[in-house]
């Protein structure tokens, strides 16, 4: 799990797998690669999640809140893009991991019904890690907060597609005679008339 500030690496298992799970949990810490095929794949569909979900109002609202709080040059106002995921390189990633994941600030928790060698298994396996033996530099931020208090924002995304919807809705699961006095016959939606009015 990854924040703004701090990444999470969650671990369930029963205490009698401990022996054979923590190798690989200091394995994914020390050894992971970045290959650029998986690479390619994760920027495909990281693209296409971005896309869906930009045609949800609530996600495109909390973009611009932290936008508008912070300022788009502030770490919490930033989000993700098309651009950005294009612009992903490799070298970004092995250097990005190389410092803080290799070479950075970690604090191991554990909870549950604990072996009695919970201890030595932990320092057997992490003991040896180059963990927190480098001060990590945070750069200063300055957060920039928006003049303006209100801000009306218009996803005409999600109008055209709340309207195709309803379109196709009526289309097929009403009968033609009333599909046709209820486009034809009557005054236009009141969806179709937002349309209209709100596109630039």
């Amino acid at each position: 799990m990854t924040g703004v500030q701090t990444c999470a690496l969650p671990i369930y298992t029963l205490s009698k797998h401990l022996p054979e799970l923590l190798p690989v949990v200091a394995e994914i810490l020390t050894e992971s690669v970045f290959p650029q095929d998986e690479l390619e794949t994760y920027r495909q569909n990281q693209k296409q999640r971005l896309q869906v979900n930009l045609l949800k109002c609530d996600f495109v609202a909390n973009r611009f809140i932290h936008e508008y709080l912070f300022g788009v040059n502030h770490p919490y106002g930033k989000y993700t893009s098309i651009e950005a995921y294009n612009n992903l390189q490799q070298n970004e990633l092995v250097n990005f991991y190389n410092r803080f994941y290799k070479n950075g600030k970690c604090i191991l928790f554990v909870a549950g019904k604990l072996p009695v060698n919970i201890q030595m298994q932990l320092n057997k396996n992490f003991g040896t890690l180059r963990l927190n033996n480098s001060s990590i530099e945070i750069p200063e931020t300055v957060a920039t907060p928006a003049t303006e208090k209100k801000k009306f924002i218009l996803n005409i995304k999600t109008l055209i597609t709340t309207y195709y919807f309803l379109f196709y809705f009526m289309y097929f699961h009403f009968s033609q005679n009333f599909f046709s006095h209820f486009f034809l016959k009557s005054s236009p939606p009141p969806l179709a008339t937002r349309l209209v009015l709100s596109s630039p």
